[in-house]
């Protein structure tokens, strides 16, 4: 691939900046000067795969904004997806122990998986409420949502295989009971467990959501500190107008609510409550 830039008039860097103002207003995501090297690699990388000559012809895709799937496939390429089931241990036992306990048995759950990546915690949250409740009534009471706003991610937790380092932490007995070994030394999430989770694209930017009805509890951990604080604040404010009177918000424990103005009650360390 030729250098980028080497036959436009445009600079290098100013190309490089110019996609990436444009990446955070479609996404929120942003990139901080440390950020810059690793988003040019994933971009270059890009150009290669799909036989764009340098980061021109990308910009000129996002000026026409007529190919909207290649439109996707930088933002899949921008996005980070870093995930394991049984990330933070504590929210988990917490959703199960308090959380599920505090919801009403007479009305049907919606729990949302707002960043859910590859569905490794959308999954956990189903294998824990069916523990709890068994398969009978949580397939009955309980809908599982999953999203976001990475096309591939969400394909590949609807297959359901990870590679061992995706299930080292996950509890012996739920691997036992919810996970089949395939070939390459993979493993495939039970097909009863996959009835009970649904997965769709959505870019948490974009309001107002596309839901008809609210949710009891809203996972959106180990993905706000990808956002600025403008859009930090609208989605979690969101969150808050598209959840039940008592519902609750998990964040992850790192994730600090407190630098802008919110109504959720905070309960514990990357705990909220409606």
């Amino acid at each position: 691939m030729n250098p980028i830039g080497a036959d436009n008039n445009s600079e290098p860097d100013a190309v490089l900046m110019s996609i990436k103002e444009w990446i955070q207003d479609q996404t929120g995501i942003r990139f901080g000067p440390e950020k810059i090297p690793v988003l040019q690699s994933r971009l270059e990388s890009m150009c290669l795969r799909y036989g764009y000559k340098d980061l021109h012809a990308i910009q000129n895709v996002i000026s026409e904004g007529k190919d909207n799937t290649i439109l996707l496939k930088i933002i899949e390429s921008a996005t980070t997806n870093h995930t394991h089931f049984y990330r933070e241990v504590e929210p988990l036992e917490f959703f199960q122990e308090t959380i599920l306990n505090s919801l009403k048995r007479e009305e049907s759950w919606r729990i949302w998986s707002a960043a859910s990546s590859s569905g490794e915690e959308l999954y956990t949250l189903a294998m824990l409420t069916v523990e709890k409740y068994g398969y009978a009534f949580t397939k009955n009471n309980v809908s599982f949502l999953g999203t976001d706003v990475n096309q591939k991610v969400i394909e590949q937790a609807e297959k359901g295989i990870y590679n061992n380092q995706r299930v080292a932490d996950l509890p012996d007995t739920l691997k036992e009971k919810w996970l089949e070994k395939v070939a390459l030394g993979n493993f495939s999430i039970a097909q009863e467990l996959k009835d009970l989770c649904t997965f769709r694209s959505l870019n948490l930017k974009r309001y107002p959501w596309p839901f008809t009805r609210t949710f009891h509890v809203i996972f959106l951990r180990n993905v706000l500190y990808y956002f600025d604080e403008k859009t930090q604040s609208e989605i979690v404010n969101n969150a808050y107008e598209v959840s039940q009177p008592g519902g609750w918000l998990v964040t992850s424990v790192t994730e600090n609510l407190g630098t802008f103005k919110h109504n959720w009650k905070k309960v514990r360390a990357g705990v909220f409550q409606k």
